[in-house]
């Protein structure tokens, strides 16, 4: 996202050490992505240890998929980006209906907005 959106984008990984390491937790973690606004994703932790440097706690080596993007879809359903997935297959993990329920333990800031995350510490 970007500074000031109104929207969030929730990514979900399908196996790996972050999965592990989100299942160990126990609860969701926020962060961004591994590029600068308007520059491509970095592909290695070593490339983002360059750019980012100690702005960051942890670095994970991962096999970052070369070239493959992933799937962006808004909470309605539209698509803006396949992630090389068919139509057909989208739809099939999208089979979800109705809002979204607004998880209790996030402190609200925004009333009008319950579900708006806080802003992270330094805000």
């Amino acid at each position: 996202g970007y500074l000031g959106a109104e929207t969030v984008a929730v990514r979900y990984p399908r196996r790996g050490f972050v999965m592990r390491l989100l299942k160990e937790l126990g609860r969701p973690v926020v962060a961004p992505s591994a590029n600068r606004e308007g520059e491509p994703p970095v592909r290695s932790a070593r490339e983002a240890l360059m750019i980012f440097g100690s702005r960051v706690d942890l670095y994970v080596e991962g096999d970052a998929p070369a070239g493959k993007a992933s799937a962006v879809v808004d909470a309605r359903g539209r698509v803006y980006r396949s992630g090389g997935y068919t139509p057909e297959s989208l739809r099939r993990l999208l089979e979800v209906s109705g809002r979204i329920p607004c998880p209790e333990r996030v402190p609200l800031r925004h009333p009008l907005s319950p579900c708006k995350l806080p802003r992270g510490r330094g805000s």
